[in-house]
C-alpha cells in the first residue's frame, strides 16, 4: 500500500528537468506474498522512496537514445530476517566515483553550485533509513546498465 500511494504521488509531481514524466515511465512491480507489517515511520520511507523515483526518473531522462522504454522495477520480499526493497531504472547509471559519496550530506557532481542537481543527492534518504530505521540504503550500478537501490529494513 505504502508503495502505491507513493507511486501514485510520484506521478503527480516529478518531471525531470528535460521534461520526462514519471507517469510516462513503465513500472514493474514484483512484492513478494505475506509481507509482513514491520514498524515504520510511513510518511519518512515515502520521502525516501520518492527521492530514489525522482533519481530514477532524471536518470532515465539523461540517456540520449534510450534502446529500451523506460522501465523502473521494484521489488519487494522478505530475505534474512530483513524486509529488502530493490528500486531499479534503466537510465543513465552512477560512475563508481559517485557511488562513494552519493549518500554524503551535500554531494553534487557538479563543477558550480548554481548547476547543482539536488535530485543526485540522497544524504537524506540515507539517515532515514540508516538512523530511523536501523536499516541500511546501498547502492548497484554500471554507467551503461543502469542503478538498482537497495533498501534493507529490520522485521523487529
Amino acid at each position: 500500500e505504502l508503495i502505491n500511494e507513493t507511486l501514485d504521488l510520484a506521478k503527480k509531481v516529478i518531471t525531470s528537468p528535460s521534461g520526462l514524466k514519471f507517469a510516462d515511465i513503465k513500472i514493474e512491480c514484483e512484492f513478494e506474498k505475506n509481507i509482513p507489517q514491520i514498524p515504520l515511520f510511513s510518511s519518512e520511507i515515502k520521502q525516501v522512496i520518492l527521492s530514489l523515483f525522482r533519481h530514477s526518473c532524471y536518470a532515465i531522462s539523461e540517456v540520449k537514445a534510450h534502446k529500451a522504454e523506460p522501465l523502473i522495477r521494484i521489488k519487494i520480499m522478505e530475505c534474512y530476517e530483513a524486509l529488502w526493497f530493490k528500486i531499479q531504472h534503466n537510465g543513465l547509471g552512477v560512475s563508481k566515483d559517485e557511488q562513494q559519496f552519493i549518500f554524503e550530506p551535500f554531494f553534487t557532481n557538479q563543477s558550480t553550485h548554481s548547476n547543482y542537481d539536488s535530485a543526485k543527492r540522497l544524504s537524506f534518504s540515507y539517515f532515514i533509513i540508516t538512523e530511523q530505521h536501523r536499516g541500511q540504503l546501498a547502492i548497484t550500478s554500471d554507467i551503461e546498465v543502469g542503478t538498482t537501490f537497495h533498501i534493507q529494513l529490520p522485521l523487529s
